[in-house]
């Protein structure tokens, strides 16, 4: 304690549980109310297009399975490449993380 600073290593385990603990939930809040915004955001332009575009319903009504149809895709595609070329895939992540 050189100079009368407290090390971080000399934070006691009840307050380090007690600074995670609000750290998750201060994230889990700022997580909750951005997706919130983005919802009402993305639902009020929605009903402001469809008020000037009238092909936008059936749009509206196929694009989830469009959606759905992309991720069930690309997810095949990881794990396939996952499956098939465990070594590569394992090697590839590690080499772009270093650099």
């Amino acid at each position: 304690m050189a100079g009368g600073r407290h090390s971080p290593a000399a934070v006691h385990p009840a307050q380090a549980v007690g600074l995670g603990l609000a750290l998750v939930v201060c994230f889990s809040v700022e997580l909750a109310l951005t997706m919130v915004s983005a919802g009402v955001t993305a639902a009020l332009s929605v009903r402001h297009v469809a008020s000037h575009w009238s092909r936008l319903g059936g749009f509206g009504r196929t694009a989830p399975y469009g959606s759905a149809a992309l991720v069930v895709l690309c997810t095949g595609r990881l794990g396939w490449e996952g499956l098939h070329h465990p070594a590569a895939t394992q090697v590839n992540s590690v080499s772009s993380l270093a650099g």
